[in-house]
């Protein structure tokens, strides 16, 4: 239960620097440390490089991978690992970047 109490607080919290502004203008630097906390929730240690790996330069494979899904990343901001095995890419926008790919 700690974990989705924990979730629901994180939201709860970021919900209300929303509504009161708090947010404005963030950069991608703030973002992060909203990641770097969704991320603990769910037990990854962001310090960590057995686990999170930040702003590495993906390998040949990796970056033909995500061309197949549109992405023309090749560092994303946190790469998910378990050990040296790539999980997951996570990459932080500031809030004003349109994330939602249109035609």
């Amino acid at each position: 239960m700690a974990t989705i109490d924990n979730l629901k607080s994180l939201v709860d919290r970021y919900q209300q620097a929303k509504v009161n502004g708090s947010l404005d203008n963030s950069s991608e630097a703030t973002m992060r440390t909203w990641i770097d906390e969704l991320l603990s929730v769910f037990g990854w240690n962001v310090q960590d490089a057995h686990q999170v790996l930040t702003e590495r330069t993906l390998d040949k494979e990796e970056r033909r991978k995500l061309k197949a899904i549109g992405s023309t990343n090749v560092r994303p901001d946190y790469t998910l690992v378990n050990g040296k095995v790539p999980l997951a890419f996570v990459d932080a926008k500031s809030l004003d970047v349109n994330i939602i790919k249109t035609a």
